[in-house]
């Protein structure tokens, strides 16, 4: 526990009154996470990164290549490229 003061003016007055103050020690530095609750959420981030590294890209990947390099694709080409059936757009 580590403890001090502090001087505080007290309103527009020259009159100051000393604080005492006591900090309490937080328990993070000593305090531990149980393997039990870390295990399943490292294993799933680690699944996801390695999902998302060895996935087959898909159209939606070469648009959106396209829209962050800056040029423009044509959707059949895309298609074509990527071996995906062509589906019609349903109109509303």
């Amino acid at each position: 526990m580590s403890c001090g003061n502090i001087t505080v003016g007290v309103g527009g007055r020259r009159e100051r009154r000393v604080r005492s103050f006591c900090l309490l020690p937080l328990s993070g530095s000593d305090h531990e996470r149980p393997w039990v609750k870390v295990l399943p959420v490292s294993l799933l981030c680690a699944g996801l990164l390695l999902w998302c590294a060895f996935r087959e890209k898909t159209e939606i990947d070469e648009r959106l290549e396209a829209v962050f390099s800056g040029r423009t694709v044509d959707s059949l080409d895309a298609a074509q490229k990527s071996n995906a059936p062509l589906q019609p757009r349903k109109e509303k």
